[in-house]
């Protein structure tokens, strides 16, 4: 499934689908001492719908999508 990319300042986003989910990464995230922001992003053609994210640093895409797997956290797509 794809997204339509947001425009971010930090360059890269997760997607989830709730705001719950983004939220609850948000959080676990900030655990780990590392900044997430929970943003809408605007589905795709044919899609309806609100469907939510995070974005964060590329740099720290790694260390993110690893404490994500490890916490079950479901993510839909990773943008860059």
């Amino acid at each position: 499934m794809l997204y339509k990319s947001i425009e971010t300042v930090a360059g890269c986003s997760a997607v989830m689908g709730s705001m719950t989910a983004a939220m609850k990464a948000q959080r676990l995230l900030g655990k780990h001492a590392l900044r997430a922001t929970v943003k809408k992003i605007s589905p795709g053609t044919g899609n309806k719908g609100c469907i939510y994210g995070i974005e964060f640093d590329c740099a720290r895409s790694r260390d993110i999508r690893q404490i994500l797997e490890n916490s079950g956290i479901e993510v839909k797509e990773y943008l860059r």
